[in-house]
């Protein structure tokens, strides 16, 4: 009987390879654990490693904005 097909959210795929990331176990060791293909840990950690730069950039920039509205808050509040 074929088992069914799981779903798996971005979030658990994220935290998988942030765990394989971090070294303290192997691929083999975080696949099994999590009842995955030790192929499908070393391309999310690829995928995770590949698109980091991306993700800081955006959050600079979120900050970068959100520094700004701020910044023009507290203007708009000293003149009132």
């Amino acid at each position: 009987m074929k088992r069914k097909r799981r779903r798996l959210t971005a979030e658990f795929k994220a935290r998988v390879a942030a765990e394989v990331l971090k070294g303290q176990k192997s691929n083999l060791q975080i696949a099994q654990k999590n009842d995955i293909a030790p192929t499908q840990v070393s391309t999310w950690k690829k995928g995770l490693e590949d698109h980091m730069p991306s993700i800081f950039e955006r959050m600079d920039g979120q900050l970068l904005i959100e520094r700004e509205f701020l910044e023009k808050s507290a203007i708009s509040w000293e003149s009132i």
